[in-house]
């Protein structure tokens, strides 16, 4: 018997909550004071769109400016000179950096790199318990 689109559909999704998506990194360009980076995910990761939202991103600020991290339209958090800050469970559509500093930051010394994690281990033995107890282990 053919499994249904919605079957597949549900296949997929229970695929990608228990083993994540692959990371998409995105590598910043020079940026000048007041000019933001503005990035889709739809249209920059054309892949991600299978995984769509992604929920997890990792920011490395390696300048010696201090930036502004823009999530869907909306100001998160600045994010200090050299640090690697993380920002987990939030769905991501859109992001910006914006350069408020007054310095440049120079083309690649801020990166993204965005993904869905996969499960963690307690996660998946509450998904795995109630098949366990039905088949009596």
């Amino acid at each position: 018997m053919a499994i249904s689109f919605f079957e597949r559909r549900a296949q997929r999704a229970a695929m990608v909550r228990r083993y994540g998506s692959p990371e998409f990194l995105h590598v910043f360009g020079a940026l000048g004071t007041g000019v933001s980076e503005y990035v889709e995910i739809a249209t920059t990761f054309p892949r991600a769109q299978k995984y769509a939202p992604l929920n997890n991103m990792v920011l490395t600020n390696n300048s010696t400016q201090f930036v502004d991290l823009l999530i869907n339209g909306a100001v998160i958090f600045r994010v200090p000179a050299g640090v690697i800050t993380s920002l987990d469970d939030t769905a991501i559509w859109s992001f910006a950096v914006d350069n408020t500093d007054s310095g440049t930051v120079n083309a690649g010394e801020i990166r993204a790199n965005l993904s869905i994690p996969p499960m963690g281990a307690d996660e998946a033995a509450r998904l795995e318990y109630p098949a366990m107890v039905r088949r009596g282990y």
